[in-house]
């Protein structure tokens, strides 16, 4: 679909051109307390779009229920942890509170996690809450 805003003269430049800088290289490791965690640097869209759906519903716990913010932050880092190092938490709440808040785990994922791609996650699933 062309641009009406694009001058007819214009050279257009093909997805070709782009494809080669995009990141193939999405593991890295990460080392905690001596614990190894292979942690994604970047995950897909439709992963992206499934994550945020993970923290409103974590958020949510009862279907149709109005959203809880004061669960965000935990629900947040939580799935990221889940999501990106595939991390298991206890099922424990407390014990989930306290690694995903009190401690540097969390910390020390994001580390290698795409910065960009992390703050799109947490703003999109914040406008659930606007």
């Amino acid at each position: 679909m062309k641009d009406s805003r694009v001058p007819d003269k214009m050279e257009s430049v093909g997805p070709e051109c782009f494809e080669q800088y995009i990141p193939t290289d999405t593991l890295t490791y990460v080392t905690w307390h001596g614990i190894r965690m292979t942690v994604r640097h970047m995950i897909g869209f439709a992963e992206v779009i499934d994550l945020v759906n993970c923290i409103v519903e974590v958020c949510s716990p009862q279907q149709g229920a109005v959203p809880k913010p004061e669960l965000f932050e935990a629900a947040f880092r939580a799935c990221v942890l889940t999501w990106y190092a595939n991390v298991k938490l206890p099922d424990d709440i407390e014990k989930q509170y306290a690694l995903t808040i009190g401690s540097s785990l969390y910390k020390a994922v994001c580390g290698a996690i795409n910065e960009e791609q992390l703050e799109s996650v947490r703003e999109a699933a914040k406008k659930y809450f606007e």
